[in-house]
């Protein structure tokens, strides 16, 4: 995603490859926790990162103040009517689990959580797609 502002000043590319000319907004290497969560490489093999932010919200916003190019959680960006697609790749999906310890399942504050999250991500499953 880019904001209106950043395509109107910078345009956008029209293939993956043109990625690398533009402000690339991501996170930072050494945080990413899982490597099912670096996603630039998906995008493409020349992902440089100009910008590095350790958090997705943080990212949105940079995005959103016009600072470059972003890959952003669909669900987020549809929040934010100033951002525009950069539709030169597929879209990237995940799955999202909600993981306790076994020995934490018994207790009713858990269970609580659990059923609380479960539900709400339910109701606004649409979101997600």
């Amino acid at each position: 995603f880019a904001s209106r502002a950043y395509a109107e000043a910078n345009g956008l590319p029209r293939t993956a490859a043109e990625l690398g000319r533009h402000t690339l907004i991501g996170y930072v290497p050494d945080l990413i926790v899982s490597p099912s969560l670096d996603y630039a490489a998906e995008f493409s093999a020349d992902w440089r990162t100009s910008f590095a932010i350790s958090s997705a919200l943080g990212q949105a916003e940079a995005v959103r103040s016009g600072a470059g190019i972003g890959i952003l959680h669909t669900f987020v960006a549809r929040s934010m009517p100033e951002l525009v697609a950069v539709d030169v790749v597929a879209p990237i999906r995940r799955a999202y689990w909600l993981v306790y310890h076994e020995s934490v399942r018994p207790l009713r504050r858990v269970q609580i959580v659990a059923s609380f999250i479960t539900k709400a991500v339910e109701r606004e499953r649409g979101l997600f797609l």
